[in-house]
């Protein structure tokens, strides 16, 4: 091969060393990071210059059935059109055969000529593929006609490994491409990580600020967080400490604040125009301060999840929720928006989801003091073993505790609550009450009449004996007069008259005794109050007027409520050898007792249980055997005290172990069930 130009004589060795040179400095190019015009335009001229030919053209199938030129390298004396069927024809042959091909031009027809006018030439074409191996056009060689079919396919060859570089330049890029994503998704794998590291808020805010300034290769970057009505700087790049009442940093604040209030971000490159004049002002008062040429601030907000209603509602959609913002600044350049756009995107996408947990992490109530006890538990339970020497120190220091640790044993019972002194009136005879002079809540003194019966029989029987009586004493007056006129009667008859004045007499005595117990027992129909006190019967008068009632049955009680009061209590037997053990270890015979009255529980009462019933007497609502106590009670507030009102006690019983305290009941089980 020759240049066509140059006098001197090259041999074959020096030709072929020649092109083994080229071939490995257009391969060093084809691995380097140039473009592909100068690429194709470095190959073209060194063909041109190697072979000695004409031109050399670089042809391209953007489609199918559709060529054209992209690059040529051509002599300065050749006039080259740009366009010809010639070439067309010969790049078709070349794609759709996909192998290399030699032609003479005055084999193709005139009309179709490339150089018609120019003399004879050879038309050498090698296919050219990408980087898919898919061939995508051809690189062609114009060279003179007279060289011998040995050189034609010398070129052919040489053309051919030429066109190998292509695919090769397009691997080159696409893997330095794929390089440049590969380090892109690197540090975007690392912002994410770093920013995500952690969930409490003022380390989140660090890392995103710090990241962010390296992802955006800004001069600084901040975080602000949304308190509800104002932002507050948490965080600034490259600084570990800041002080929030610096000059700068209230200022920056309050520019944050107006950007998250309007839900807008801000980009400012020194001209403030477009804004409204407070925030303008405030603004160019902080861009003042910092020295900074261009600000960005960037709301970062949360955005509410749309749910099947909103989208067909849209006045239903939820605000998003406001977290704070990102201020970057750059001190020496101004910045377009466009220009990390892309970038920029990606950094608040990541910083609203990190800032959202973060947030979420430190709105939780008592955060310190779950995360200690998260920290103990990692402590006490971090493998197997650990697990299992905490199982067993927890459950030796438990049954310590239930075995060791002294306990007020207490049993629980009910009752109700009395008067210490109170009086039930019974009826003495049998009759209807016709008169009550008391009621409900009446107050009365010892003595005083509260209640008149009534007995028509009694009354009735009582003038018979009074009739009865008088007549004995008429006959007993007869009777005298005639022992006393009739002096001379005769002796039997003196005797009648005197047995008969003795009957008369007998018969007289008894019937006033049977009028004084009748008289008595009328005078029984009227009831007097017994103590001082109040009747505690409900609605007496409504219930026991015109009532009939026989002897001996209940009518009224009277109390006296302003004096002393006392629990009566049920205890069952299963809780009566408990309390008695303890009353009769107690040198003052006596057992603390608190109790709550259901009219009053949220006044908690104190009393002393003084005795127990020998007997047992069965409960008129469970049917069980219980045993009555009395617990004289120490209350000072009688307003809120009602007799017969519920209660709920709880009798000390002496110092226990923790475990039989609140066992006892499942010990006494197995005792009476299990073991016996």
């Amino acid at each position: 091969m020759s240049t066509g130009e140059s006098k001197q004589t090259y041999t074959a060795e020096d030709v072929k060393a020649e092109v083994r040179q080229t071939v490995a400095q257009l391969s060093e190019l084809s691995r380097s990071n140039v473009s592909f015009d100068e690429f194709c335009q470095t190959v073209l001229t060194k063909i041109v210059k190697l072979t000695g030919g004409h031109a050399a053209l670089l042809w391209q199938s953007p489609a199918a059935n559709e060529t054209r030129i992209t690059h040529r390298a051509c002599r300065p004396e050749l006039d080259l059109p740009a366009e010809n069927r010639a070439h067309e024809t010969v790049v078709h042959r070349v794609v759709e055969s996909q192998q290399p091909v030699a032609i003479a031009s005055e084999s193709l027809p005139n009309d179709i000529s490339p150089l018609a006018d120019s003399g004879a030439y050879l038309i050498l074409a090698a296919p050219v593929y990408n980087r898919k191996k898919t061939c995508c056009g051809a690189l062609e060689l114009l060279q003179r006609r007279d060289i011998s079919e040995s050189a034609q396919q010398g070129y052919l060859k040489f053309l051919s490994r030429i066109a190998e570089l292509f695919p090769r330049w397009h691997e080159n890029q696409e893997l330095s491409r794929l390089n440049q994503n590969a380090e892109s998704m690197a540090s975007t794998l690392d912002f994410v990580t770093e920013i995500h590291r952690s969930i409490d808020i003022d380390e989140t805010g660090f890392a995103i600020a710090n990241e962010a300034r390296r992802v955006l290769a800004s001069d600084r970057v901040s975080i602000a967080r949304w308190t509800g009505s104002k932002c507050k700087i948490i965080a600034v790049s490259s600084q570990d400490r800041f002080d929030n009442r610096a000059n700068v940093i209230r200022k920056l604040a309050d520019v944050a604040t107006s950007s998250v209030s309007i839900e807008t971000p801000f980009w400012v490159t020194g001209e403030t125009e477009g804004f409204a004049p407070k925030i303008a002002n405030r603004i160019n008062e902080y861009m003042d301060e910092s020295h900074c040429r261009t600000l960005a601030v960037i709301p970062l907000l949360q955005q509410p999840e749309e749910t099947v209603d909103q989208q067909f509602k849209p006045g239903l959609r939820p605000q998003p929720r406001k977290l704070g913002a990102m201020i970057i600044e750059f001190f020496d350049a101004d910045v377009k928006e466009a220009s990390i756009a892309e970038p920029c995107k990606l950094v608040t996408e990541h910083a609203e989801l990190a800032l959202a947990n973060a947030t979420d992490h430190s709105d939780i109530i008592l955060l310190p003091v779950w995360t200690r006890m998260g920290r103990l538990q990692k402590f006490l339970f971090r493998d197997h073993f650990t697990k299992t020497m905490t199982g067993i120190a927890a459950l030796f220091l438990v049954l310590m505790l239930l075995m060791f640790f002294p306990k007020e044993l207490q049993m629980r019972v009910n009752g109700v609550m009395q008067p210490q002194l109170r009086k039930n009136l019974f009826a003495q005879t049998e009759g209807i009450i016709r008169e009550v002079h008391v009621d409900h809540g009446s107050v009365v003194k010892k003595g005083d009449l509260l209640i008149v019966m009534e007995n028509q029989d009694l009354d009735m029987q009582i003038a018979q004996e009074e009739f009865q009586l008088e007549t004995i004493e008429e006959e007993i007056k007869m009777t005298n007069v005639l022992l006393a006129r009739q002096t001379d009667l005769p002796l039997e008859d003196s005797i009648a008259l005197g047995n008969k004045l003795t009957t008369l007499e007998k018969q007289k005595s008894s019937k006033e005794k049977q009028l004084e117990l009748m008289l008595k027992k009328r005078s029984l129909q009227k009831l007097y109050s017994p103590i001082d006190g109040t009747v505690v019967l409900w609605e007496a008068r409504k219930r026991l007027e015109d009532l009939p009632v026989d002897a001996n049955q209940y009518v009224l009680e009277i109390a006296a409520l302003d004096g002393d009061w006392q629990l009566e209590l049920d205890i069952p037997q299963n809780k009566i050898g408990y309390v008695s053990n303890a009353l009769s270890k107690n040198p003052d015979h006596q057992l603390e007792t608190e109790f709550r009255v259901a009219t009053n529980p949220n006044l908690p009462q104190e009393g002393e249980l003084v005795r127990i019933a020998d007997r047992a007497e069965l409960s008129a609502t469970t049917g069980t055997p219980h045993f009555r106590a009395i617990v004289d009670a120490h209350i000072t507030d009688l307003s809120s005290l009602r007799p017969g009102s519920g209660v709920t006690a709880r009798i000390n019983c002496g110092k226990r172990s923790l475990g039989f305290v609140w066992f006892y009941q499942v010990i006494d089980f197995f005792r009476t069930q299990v073991f016996f």
